[in-house]
């Protein structure tokens, strides 16, 4: 709940004093530069209470059925949705996954929400020109992974304090444990400077 209000304060602060200066400001430039940032700032609060309503979805994440997921097809499909948005920040934004699909166990909405939240995180907290990697494989035992890097070189672990951060990786982070399955930070492999991966254990059940 802190990390929620944090979040929210931010930009509805912000939002008061833009309204102020475009009330005020002494100029039409100033007064419209205000407006547009307004603007930017309620969008941002926006996307910060789908992540809640996500987020309160995801506490009846137990309820629910497990079902073989075909993780390739769901990285392809969320990978796509976020198109757009990538051509829209300048970012270069890419899906490597094997033939033929790689199928665990688990909710593939759920994870569905955990994948957008970490590419969304990626296009948004990183500068113009960046490229993204949404990437699923299997590594050493034959764990399987599914991951977003970048090369924007956010340093330092994520908090609350970074804004927008905070309640979408609390979510990704309440969807991994649900699943049983690890969410792990790191540098990646160069290029690349940042990792966010999704990795079930070897062996899990999946075929």
């Amino acid at each position: 709940t802190s990390d929620v209000a944090h979040e929210l304060r931010t930009p509805l602060a912000a939002m008061v004093l833009q309204a102020r200066l475009a009330r005020e400001g002494d100029t039409v430039d100033v007064r419209a530069a205000a407006l547009r940032q307004i603007e930017h700032d309620a969008l941002r609060t926006g996307r910060i209470l789908s992540q809640l309503l996500d987020l309160a979805r995801a506490q009846g994440l137990d309820a629910g059925a497990e079902q073989p997921v075909d993780l390739c097809a769901l990285a392809s499909q969320v990978t796509s949705e976020h198109v757009p948005l990538a051509h829209e920040l300048g970012q270069e934004l890419s899906l490597e996954a094997p033939e033929p699909a790689l199928t665990v166990s688990g909710r593939a909405a759920m994870l569905a929400l955990a994948l957008r939240n970490l590419v969304d995180n990626a296009l948004r907290h990183t500068p113009p020109g960046t490229q993204v990697a949404v990437r699923v494989a299997t590594g050493d035992g034959a764990a399987v992974s599914l991951s977003v890097s970048d090369d924007g070189a956010r340093h330092g672990p994520p908090s609350s304090a970074r804004p927008g951060m905070g309640v979408g990786l609390t979510l990704v982070q309440r969807i991994a444990d649900a699943h049983g399955i690890q969410l792990r930070h790191d540098a990646g492999v160069p290029p690349f400077t940042t990792r966010y991966a999704l990795v079930w254990p070897a062996n899990p059940a999946r075929r």
